[in-house]
């Protein structure tokens, strides 16, 4: 990465900065950010078309690996490609250093329009074009998403003993609208019988 930066004295800042934070190679989510926290990288590591199926994102740009389908197959593999639609804003941008035909067809399938520009970095020729299709792939809330709140039934206070007695616990669970106060009320009895004890 330093050795390939190095080439753009105009980004030398930046590139230090990344250089100094840039992470090992472990796979899973890994997040840079810039010294003044303007700009953030986040930087998956793993098998590509694996990692995308976790990401969330809205993607406004996609610049892509420049290694041809008989080389880096993963890369470009119809389960890539979904992901990359799946991924994108409407009207979102791409462009490859690759201009395969059958990569290409490919990324047409899942809605970009792309076509054929002259070379750039020493390529004979790139990939560019916009997403104009419209991504039918939709995951479903993450597990851990919180219920809506309930509507409150009043708030009941508990003031004395630590030790709730048995008449107070039979009060509280009597009904399901006292349930979760009861729940709560009795994690916080034992907390403090528990450190009572060990005092």
């Amino acid at each position: 990465m330093d050795r390939f930066l190095s080439g753009f004295s105009v980004l030398d800042t930046e590139r230090r900065e990344l250089v100094s934070g840039y992470p090992k190679p472990h796979v899973g989510f890994h997040r840079v950010w810039s010294k003044d926290n303007k700009i953030a990288l986040t930087l998956v590591v793993g098998p590509v078309d694996e990692v995308l199926a976790e990401v969330e994102a809205e993607v406004d740009l996609w610049f892509l690996n420049g290694f041809p389908l008989r080389v880096n197959p993963e890369m470009w593999s119809q389960t890539v490609c979904l992901e990359l639609a799946r991924l994108s804003k409407p009207g979102a941008d791409l462009i490859s250093i690759c201009n395969d035909e059958e990569i290409q067809h490919r990324l047409a399938m899942q809605g970009f329009q792309m076509e054929k520009r002259d070379g750039l970095c020493g390529k004979s020729g790139v990939l560019e074009g916009k997403f104009i299709g419209k991504s039918e792939v939709r995951y479903l809330a993450p597990w851990f998403r919180p219920p809506p709140p309930v509507q409150s039934q009043g708030t009941i206070g508990i003031i004395g003993d630590s030790k709730m007695s048995d008449q107070d616990e039979a009060f509280l669970a009597e009904d399901e609208e006292k349930e979760l106060c009861y729940s709560i009320s009795k994690t916080m009895s034992r907390s403090v019988d528990r450190v009572s004890k060990q005092g």
